[in-house]
């Protein structure tokens, strides 16, 4: 069974989100504020998180921080649902790692609880995101300067690349 914490001080909210990832197969954990989650992360090392950013004793900037930098946490994917919709908020949190970013006045639950499913599912993996969130020209000023660096064909080195086979030599029956 799939591990979901939800990281969110509105409970209202947080029963909404529940409800529905239980309804979805998977086991879900809340906390309410920072330390909270930080606790429950180390304790049960959910597959997914769903993180608001503005609460109460350490914020949601903090706690991402704090998974971003830890190895064993870094790969967990997380999922911020904040009311902050401002650009210099979502860049920071997407900056910091975050692997999504909901503005909850923008968007239904059932669209989160959908994003959630395509990490469980494999669909998406947060490496994939950060690379879609990136600006189309950062991509392709790294796909220049790897293209910039010099390569050796097969065929003219074969005695290095030995399990290369050169199709144009061999015949067809």
């Amino acid at each position: 069974m799939k591990k979901v914490l939800i990281v969110e001080d509105e409970e209202f909210l947080i029963r909404a989100l529940k409800d529905n990832l239980e309804v979805e197969g998977c086991s879900v954990d809340t906390a309410s504020n920072g330390a909270e989650a930080i606790e429950r992360v180390r304790a049960n090392h959910p597959d997914i998180i769903l993180l608001d950013l503005l609460m109460p004793k350490q914020d949601g900037f903090y706690v991402l921080g704090e998974m971003k930098n830890n190895p064993a946490w870094k790969l967990i994917p997380v999922v911020v649902l904040s009311n902050l919709g401002g650009d210099a908020e979502i860049k920071r949190a997407l900056e910091m790692g975050a692997d999504d970013y909901f503005v909850k006045s923008q968007h239904p639950i059932e669209e989160v609880i959908e994003k959630v499913k395509e990490y469980l599912e494999g669909r998406k993996h947060p490496s994939v995101a950060m690379i879609q969130e990136r600006k189309p020209l950062e991509v392709a000023n790294e796909v220049n300067e790897v293209e910039s660096v010099p390569k050796e064909r097969p065929e003219e080195h074969p005695e290095a690349h030995p399990q290369v086979i050169d199709l144009r030599k061999k015949k067809v029956d």
